[in-house]
C-alpha cells in the first residue's frame, strides 16, 4: 500500500484537491492502460498553527496524520518574535495618542529610521551600544520636529487631517529614507550572540529570545 504525505497543509480544502489530483491521475493511467495500484491512502503533516487549529476535521478526512513537531515549533517561535516586534510598535501608537490623541500612520517609519540609523553609525566604526543611543536620539528628533512643524500648528483641525497630516509625513520619511539610505537590505550585528539554541528540532537565535522576553517587560 503506499502512502501519501501532504506537507503544510493548513485545511481540509488543500487536502480535498489533493484526492482530486490523484483521482484525475488514476484516471489518466487507467486510460493509457499503465498498471497501477489501487489502495493508496493519503496524510497530513501538521506543522503549522493553523494545522492545528483544524486538526480534528484534517484528521476526520485524512488517512492518517503527522505531527512535524519541529515545523511547527519554528512557526510557534517565528510567530512569538515578530508578534514581540510588532507588540512594542504598537505600544509606541498608543503612547503616542495618550499624548497627543493623535493616531500617527508614520510609526513604521520611525522603526525604520532607527534601524538604518543604526546599521550607518556601525558603518561608520561606532560600537552596537553606541549606535543604538544615537539612533534613538536621531529617531526622537524626527519625531519632535513631526509634533512642531506639522502636528502642533494643526492642533484644532479635525481628526481625519490630522491622519492625513501623518500620512504625508509617513510618505516623506519613506522617500528621504530611500533618498538616505538607498533600497538595499541593510544588517545589524547581533547584539546577543549568533548560536542557535535547539529547541524541539527547531532553533531559536538568542537576540529573537531577547525580543520576546523583553516585550512583555516593556509592555
Amino acid at each position: 500500500k503506499v502512502r501519501v504525505l501532504a506537507p503544510f497543509v493548513t485545511d481540509t480544502s488543500e487536502l480535498r484537491r489533493m484526492r482530486e489530483c490523484v483521482f484525475e491521475e488514476r484516471l489518466a493511467l487507467k486510460k493509457a492502460q499503465v498498471p497501477h495500484g489501487d489502495k493508496l491512502a493519503i496524510g497530513v503533516a501538521v506543522e503549522t498553527p493553523a494545522a492545528v487549529l483544524g486538526i480534528a476535521d484534517l484528521a476526520r478526512e485524512a488517512d492518517f496524520v503527522v505531527v512535524g513537531l519541529d515545523a511547527l515549533v519554528q512557526y510557534l517561535l517565528a510567530g512569538l518574535t515578530l508578534g514581540a516586534i510588532y507588540a512594542l510598535v504598537a505600544l509606541g501608537f498608543a503612547i503616542i495618542y495618550n499624548a497627543s490623541h493623535v493616531i500617527n500612520f508614520a510609526q513604521g517609519e520611525f522603526v525604520m529610521i532607527g534601524g538604518m540609523a543604526t546599521a550607518s553609525f556601525i558603518d561608520t566604526g561606532l560600537p552596537l551600544p553606541l549606535s543604538v543611543v544615537l539612533a534613538v536620539g536621531l529617531a526622537a528628533c524626527v519625531g519632535l520636529a513631526l509634533e512642531k512643524l506639522a502636528v502642533e500648528p494643526a492642533r484644532g483641525a479635525s481628526v481625519v487631517t490630522l491622519i492625513i497630516i501623518t500620512i504625508g509625513v509617513s510618505l516623506f520619511l519613506r522617500g528621504t529614507a530611500q533618498f538616505v539610505w538607498d533600497k538595499r537590505i541593510h544588517s545589524l550585528p547581533s547584539f546577543s550572540g549568533d548560536v542557535p539554541i535547539a529547541l524541539f528540532g527547531a532553533t531559536l537565535l538568542p537576540q529573537s529570545r531577547t525580543s520576546f522576553t523583553s516585550s512583555p517587560m516593556t509592555l
